[in-house]
């Protein structure tokens, strides 16, 4: 089978992959698809619904320019930015959030899954290969309702960090809680402007997630090498 996704891993000198979650281990169109027919619903029984949906775009909107604007103090800032926006207090804003993008999307998250991410998982592991997540959204929730195991996780905003990819001190944070070196490592991301810019930045390896069949083709690839 011919492969056709960007790959820099040396798998003989991997000893740990890395894998972001949003886009790269569930189908986020199918999941997306989902939340807008629950979010459809909500318009139509509550009439302070646009509000919670104008909330929900602003929101998206000012992630997307923390993150090109390479912020600090970004967990504080995306809620005040979008409150003052819309001057709607951030307590609510925060709590739309919280609902609509943290919460209700996990119950669509292991039926959004691809394909073989388990197979490959378990491929990883037969090697005695370790398991990083890292993403720019909270971990652990969404890895518990994909049915999947890390060894060492990060969420981009937790104490001590709070800056968004394309920064590199997330990535070099689960490496470090995985006890390997970046040159042991390979980053698995959706997006090459953020999670691939974000390794090269620290020089890991990167391979671009892309396509339904992704991981039937990587786990060939790995189970070959």
């Amino acid at each position: 089978m011919t492969l056709n996704f960007k790959n820099e891993a040396d798998w003989k000198k991997v000893r740990g992959v890395i894998f972001d979650i949003d886009g790269t281990l569930y189908d986020q169109r199918k999941l997306r698809t989902m939340m807008l027919i629950e979010l459809g619903g909500h318009v139509l029984k509550n009439r302070n619904a646009i509000r919670d949906l104008r909330i929900l775009h602003h929101f998206r909107k000012m992630r997307d320019e923390l993150a090109k604007s390479e912020a600090n103090n970004v967990l504080n800032q995306q809620f005040e930015k979008v409150a003052k926006e819309l001057s709607i207090n951030t307590e609510h804003i925060a709590d739309v959030v919280e609902k609509w993008i943290y919460k209700k999307p996990l119950k669509y998250m292991e039926i959004s899954r691809f394909d073989m991410v388990d197979d490959f998982f378990e491929a990883l592991r037969m090697r005695g290969l370790k398991i990083g997540i890292f993403s720019d959204y909270p971990v652990d929730d969404k890895l518990g309702a994909l049915k999947l195991k890390a060894d060492a996780t990060c969420y981009s905003l937790e104490p001590g960090l709070d800056k968004l990819k394309p920064q590199t001190l997330g990535l070099e944070t689960v490496i470090n809680r995985l006890s390997l070196n970046k040159s042991e490592c390979v980053f698995i991301g959706d997006r090459d402007s953020r999670d691939g810019t974000c390794a090269r930045r620290l020089g890991v390896p990167f391979i671009l997630c892309r396509g339904r069949y992704f991981y039937k083709k990587i786990t060939l690839e790995f189970k070959g090498s």
